[in-house]
């Protein structure tokens, strides 16, 4: 996975209000917030593509009814695919694959996951 589709991920999260940081959250805690890591495979493809899952982990306190709302906005953007040309002329496709809640230890802290997939081709120099 690239630098600029980690940074255009995040930008798609924050324009939709989404608390979200990448492997670590370093600001103060605001509930529920998510966090996101990426597991990319081996590309064999000639064409150019390279394929990531990308994991969206939100933690909130309290009801799990705010956590389900951003999960469904989060999914509302990328159900049916979400397809971009990056600056750099990438093409990029991000899909949701799966959900499910996250079983925690304290009966306040409530967490739910969500799976996407990502692809990316890269431009006509071949460059990532």
């Amino acid at each position: 996975m690239t630098i600029e589709t980690l940074g255009h991920i995040g930008s798609i999260l924050k324009q939709a209000g989404i608390s979200y940081a990448f492997m670590r959250w370093d600001e103060p805690l605001v509930y529920p917030y998510w966090i996101g890591e990426y597991s990319q495979r081996d590309s064999i493809n000639e064409d150019g593509l390279d394929e990531s899952d990308f994991i969206l982990t939100g933690t909130g306190k309290g009801s799990l009814l705010q956590l389900e709302q951003q999960k469904e906005m989060i999914l509302s953007l990328f159900r049916h695919g979400y397809k971009k040309i990056l600056p750099s002329g990438k093409g990029l496709v991000i899909y949701f694959n799966s959900a499910f809640p996250i079983p925690t230890d304290t009966e306040d802290l409530k967490r739910i996951q969500i799976n996407l997939s990502i692809k990316e081709w890269r431009n006509d120099n071949g460059g990532i």
